[in-house]
């Protein structure tokens, strides 16, 4: 499928006969079960310089086109981190962050709860306020303003109550798009204005309608509203927002100086909240496995790992498995494959998750990726047999596992990678309904 393997050269020689627009039938062509469009296709499948060709043939109202899961492609790019991509589809029709997809989700309430930090500064920074986002009806954008005002005056003054029954009509899911808005020049959101004005109640009502990764959202300094909170000594607030994302303690804020919120309190000599935030972190012995973790994966030393680290039992213990160990956020899979601690790799396959195997560097790199750039075809197959999807995972400079290896010229791993790319391609085709086509080319 040259969708997957990101041709867009083969697509527009034989498919679109070098002219997408006179053979614009197929930009449009639902070619999934899930009708799926081929740009669809393309950012799911992370296919990112096919889907950019794409676009720029494709009119305005092909990019609303939605799959039968509801999704245009617009939500789709906001489940990955490629902002440019986004850029470039919001430049063509910029009422797409304003289309709910699956489950009525926005695209920047997807981003949230993907944890994509760039992908929701960006989107936050085109959608601004509500009050400033255009409206098609003059009343229904003179109400939003309103509705607006009168939730940040609540969120400071804590009268949850009120906006309740007025604003949010019982139902504050139905409004879902206040939820996550912003207030003011600073990028606050209702729950960063409460949070800073201590306005326990409000909090505590909001944040019980809000997803683990809404409570993420930082502001204009790169704060979240947990942040906010322990820089203004707020523990009951702080609590709160714990209770519902036990991540928050480790997310980093004041994006010039990188602080953790404990940093923040304890600097502006919030002795409680210090208290309180040093209670809530998990063992502190954590760090120091983490940093043992570390050495003994660049030593291959699998059995101190499982005795000291793993406690013998890999499962109970699988927050290691899965844990951020260096300044790359690489995984102990990540520094096993790199340091060529081959055994070590080996055991830490046999529990890890199929989901395990698919997170990421900093440099956007799986563990899959980098043991691409090596000869070691038993772990690569050891990895694929526990998610054959792997083989299509780009890094961030859109390289495919077989790109990186036929780069380094380990031919072994390339014929690998290609004896695996066919069944990969009838897998695909197998899912699809209806006589193979030239749609189905894609």
């Amino acid at each position: 499928m040259v969708i997957r393997r990101n041709d867009w050269n083969t697509a527009f020689q034989d498919i679109l006969n070098e002219d997408p627009i006179e053979n614009s039938k197929y930009l449009t062509a639902r070619i999934s079960q899930k009708e799926d469009t081929a740009l669809h296709v393309a950012i799911a499948t992370q296919s990112f310089k096919f889907a950019e060709e794409l676009i720029k043939y494709m009119k305005r109202e092909y990019l609303a086109i939605k799959n039968t899961d509801g999704d245009t492609t617009f939500s789709l790019i906001a489940t990955f981190e490629n902002v440019r991509l986004a850029k470039q589809m919001f430049e063509k029709n910029n009422e797409l962050p304003k289309i709910q997809g699956a489950n009525q989700m926005l695209p920047i309430q997807v981003a949230t709860q993907q944890g994509h930090k760039l992908m929701v500064e960006f989107l936050n920074k085109i959608q601004g306020s509500l009050e400033e986002m255009d409206c098609n009806k003059s009343s229904d954008c003179s109400k939003t303003k309103e509705d607006m005002k009168i939730l940040r005056r609540a969120a400071l003054i804590n009268d949850w109550n009120a906006v309740y029954k007025d604003v949010f009509k019982e139902d504050p899911l139905k409004y879902s798009n206040y939820l996550i808005s912003r207030t003011k020049g600073e990028g606050h959101t209702l729950l960063h204005d409460a949070a800073e004005a201590n306005s326990f109640l409000f909090v505590k009502e909001l944040v019980n309608y809000m997803t683990e990764g809404q409570l993420t959202i930082e502001n204009s300094y790169g704060n979240t509203a947990f942040f906010v909170a322990a820089l203004y000594g707020r523990v009951a607030v702080a609590l709160v927002m714990f209770e519902k994302n036990k991540q928050l303690p480790s997310i980093r804020g004041n994006r010039s100086m990188e602080m953790l919120s404990i940093h923040v309190a304890a600097q502006n000599g919030h002795k409680e909240m210090v208290e309180f935030l040093y209670r809530i972190q998990d063992d502190p012995r954590i760090n120091e496995d983490l940093e043992e973790l570390y050495i003994v994966a660049r030593r291959n030393d699998w059995n101190t790992a499982f005795r000291n680290i793993f406690k013998e039992d890999p499962i109970a213990n699988s927050k290691y498995l899965t844990a951020r160990i260096s300044m790359k956020e690489d995984t102990a899979l990540h520094v096993a494959i790199v340091t060529h601690s081959f055994m070590f790799a080996e055991e830490l396959i046999k529990y890890m998750k199929r989901e395990d195997l698919a997170l990421k560097n900093t440099d956007g790199d799986t563990a899959f990726s980098l043991i691409a750039a090596s000869e070691n075809v038993r772990l690569a197959k050891q990895m694929f047999k526990k998610n054959v999807k792997l083989p299509n995972i780009r890094r961030e400079n859109e390289m495919l596992p077989i790109d990186k290896a036929t780069e380094q010229g380990h031919k072994l791993m390339v014929e690998f990678l290609r004896k695996i790319e066919r069944p990969l391609e009838e897998m695909d085709r197998n899912k699809l309904s209806g006589k193979y086509d030239p749609f189905l080319i894609f």
